[in-house]
């Protein structure tokens, strides 16, 4: 098994030999036998130990089983105690969960400290086949059909390529010493359930099941690249990203062989869960104008977009301009101001990204923003005034336009929508002395 095991890590790259491993071990038979090999294998690697406090003097023995063999091999051992319990109830999680997340954050925090290369787990075949049944009923895509995988970042598992029975064997015949979690005997539990009722009852239908069902996985797995690889293809034909939005083209993506699908891999970043996918993708039939929500992103149904950008308050002030402050930034946005003298030198540049004011016409401090309902200016070269909301009718804004869309004001008065129009009364004519000029520097 060893030579098995050796084979398997050079021929999935888990590891080079210099790696720093983290060996995550609770004390079962699969830790302790991940272990032994370890140590065989003259890896180089410290072990990590979680008491979750759940099974009183069980947990601690599992500890002490731990504690004692890392002693006794001279092994460097880290070591914690979790309150488990009270984690799962502040966080309103299941105790397997609250569980999974403490030692995973404890593990990362450890490697982050102390310059680990991998977290070395010790699920086996098995596991893989248990987690697949898992997530199949929960409900999945592909991802979640390929189960395990034996390197995931900086997460390996180098007894992937090996059954329950084989461990079992190995244990055995090396007098590995080991406790048995009583829990895992338990069919309370939705793992234990597939493990004790449900793969067995397969099995009697096929001896193989397993293998079989491995078998699936493995071919998913390569199903699951060429899937990533389509989606990313699409992505470039479909999707555009401008001024930290994303644009998802509508029309191209209906026409697309699986309309439904490509959208849920284009949001599903964005924090938006299936349930709701059905909604979204049903709006493309309906009027423009729909929004819906995550817990930090939105998505809004446009014209011909469905656009998605980070949800904020856009009503608050967001930049006060002091006289004498001449370069900022404003979301992402750089600005550069100067005061000018109109004489016979100065001209007045005709640019999208610069506005030029009257200096006697505005006061100080200026102040950066965005539109609120009701907010009017007077557009240059009238002496009407005209509502905000008309003027980005008539350019023909989305709903994330006109939320992003940047105003200069003097006092509560819009002086510049910025990039785009200038308010005529702040406007430099024959009778300006001083030029207040600003420019978007790009």
């Amino acid at each position: 098994m060893l030579n098995k095991f050796i084979s398997f890590i050079k021929k999935n790259q888990l590891f080079e030999p210099q790696n720093k491993l983290l060996l995550a071990i609770s004390g079962g038979i699969d830790s302790m036998v991940l272990l032994d090999l370890m140590l065989k294998a003259n890896a180089n690697f410290s072990v990590a130990h979680c008491n979750f406090k759940l099974r009183g003097e069980d947990s601690d023995n599992d500890e002490f089983l731990v504690s004692d063999f890392c002693k006794e091999k001279n092994l460097f051992l880290y070591k914690i105690q979790f309150e488990t319990q009270n984690y799962a109830y502040e966080k309103k999680i299941s105790i397997q969960m609250a569980a999974r997340e403490l030692r995973f954050n404890w593990f990362q925090e450890l490697c982050k400290l102390h310059n680990f290369n991998y977290i070395a787990l010790a699920h086996h075949a098995n596991d893989v086949v248990e987690t697949f049944h898992i997530n199949l009923a929960r409900g999945t895509g592909i991802k979640g059909l390929c189960a395990m995988s034996a390197k995931n970042g900086n997460i390996i598992r180098p007894l992937l390529g090996f059954t329950r029975d084989e461990i079992v064997e190995y244990q055995q015949l090396n007098n590995i010493f080991y406790r048995e979690d009583q829990s895992n005997k338990s069919t309370k539990y939705a793992r234990n359930k597939i493990r004790h009722i449900v793969v067995p009852a397969l099995k009697e239908i096929n001896s193989a099941y397993n293998q079989n069902v491995i078998r699936t996985i493995e071919h998913l797995t390569d199903v699951e690249k060429i899937y990533k690889q389509q989606i990313e293809e699409k992505k470039k034909e479909i999707l555009q990203i401008k001024d930290n939005m994303v644009f998802i083209n509508i029309e191209k993506l209906i026409h697309t062989i699986a309309p439904k699908t490509f959208l849920f891999e284009m949001i599903k970043d964005f924090g938006f869960q299936s349930d709701v996918l059905e909604q979204i993708y049903q709006s493309i039939e309906n009027q423009s104008g729909t929004e819906f929500y995550s817990n930090d992103f939105k998505i809004l149904r446009d014209r011909e977009f469905f656009i998605i950008s980070k949800t904020k308050n856009y009503n608050e002030i967001y930049f006060s301009i002091a006289e004498e402050m001449f370069e900022f930034e404003v979301e992402n946005i750089f600005f550069k101001t100067q005061k000018l003298e109109k004489n016979s030198d100065f001209e007045l540049i005709k640019k999208s990204e610069i506005a030029y004011f009257d200096y006697e016409k505005i006061v100080f401090p200026l102040t950066i923003t965005h539109w609120n309902k009701g907010d009017y200016f007077y557009p240059l070269g009238m002496n009407k005034r005209k509502k905000l909301s008309d003027f980005f009718i008539d350019r023909k804004f989305s709903i994330f336009e006109k939320e992003k869309q940047l105003l200069l004001k003097s006092g509560t008065e819009i002086v510049w929508i910025v990039g785009k129009q200038i308010d005529n009364r702040f406007k430099v004519t024959d009778e300006t002395k001083k030029v207040f000029e600003i420019k978007i520097n790009r």
